[in-house]
């Protein structure tokens, strides 16, 4: 396999690491802060986070260049994802948003292949399929019931975030084609915020935004490591697509790794219980993972 397959690969994990982590903070910081605030502020952090980076580290590239259309197409594609992601968190059932929303690698390969003529190779295509199927069964997809199965409000918005995420790295990948990762980052990320300040509002329901309460909790350690974490799960996921554009489906399938951690850092730390499923679930992806490395 070649060095930069193995890097592309290390940046998906890179990437699962850190939202497998971002997941879990969320999850204990947003309790007090409705999904449409906890969208924009959480999105708002990264932005910052990221800009502050790129200026800082004099990046200068034009943003006004007409090749730019793909990043921001894959920014608005992966808000759209975000707020039907929380949405869907929401509405529920959560054991079945999960794994639907997690399903976005299939999303991304088929969409490469049929519209931009990628390749990936028999070995890497089974590593794709196996690496989804352990972060479903990890995500516990199989221990629900046959009647939670019916496709509800909360299991459509689910797919529609599989969908827009995917849809996402596909343009991204396309994006990185021809600028830089840095600047097709700061694009991203600046559509995604945007993206989740008008359609937030708009979503959230009975929800009250942005609230002095809810203002309050932009103190709380745990949603400005979330901030920081989903930007840069966001950037490293760049890095690694630029190195290859073929090689985004790989990419994609190993950040979809991330539910796994979540659930280990559940199970310790809120004391979930101890499931055989979902601990097969994650030996799955682990192989999946190792299929892919073989190239």
């Amino acid at each position: 396999m070649s060095d930069v397959a193995i890097l592309a690969i290390l940046c998906g994990f890179a990437a699962a690491v850190a939202w497998g982590i971002c997941d879990f903070w969320a999850a204990k910081a947003t309790r007090a802060v409705g999904p449409a605030t906890s969208v924009i502020v959480v999105n708002g952090i990264g932005l910052l986070a990221f800009a502050l980076f790129y200026f800082l580290s004099g990046h200068n590239q034009n943003l006004m260049r007409s090749d730019m259309w793909y990043a921001v197409g894959g920014g608005i594609a992966q808000g759209i994802g975000l707020i039907s992601f929380f949405q869907a968190l929401k509405v529920g059932p959560v054991s079945l948003v999960s794994p639907l929303s997690s399903a976005y690698p299939l999303i991304t390969t088929i969409l490469l292949l049929m519209f931009f003529h990628g390749s990936l190779s028999p070995r890497q295509i089974i590593g794709v399929a196996v690496v989804t199927l352990g972060v479903l069964a990890a995500s516990e997809l199989f221990n629900i019931k046959n009647s939670d199965r019916r496709l509800g409000r909360g299991p459509a918005l689910a797919l529609l975030t599989a969908s827009a995420w995917g849809l996402a790295y596909v343009l991204m990948s396309q994006a990185l084609h021809d600028i830089s990762w840095q600047t097709a980052s700061l694009v991203q990320i600046s559509c995604i915020f945007v993206t989740c300040a008008v359609l937030a509002p708009i979503v959230k329901g009975s929800e009250k935004i942005l609230t002095r309460a809810s203002l309050h909790s932009l103190k709380n350690p745990y949603i400005i490591g979330a901030g920081v974490l989903q930007m840069f799960g966001m950037v490293i996921i760049n890095v690694g697509i630029e190195q290859d554009a073929n090689l985004a489906p790989v990419v994609a399938a190993v950040s979809a790794c991330y539910p796994v951690l979540t659930i280990l850092l559940a199970l310790k730390h809120l004391k979930e219980d101890f499931k055989l499923v979902p601990i097969c679930g994650a030996i799955v992806t682990i192989a999946g993972v190792i299929i892919l490395s073989l190239g």
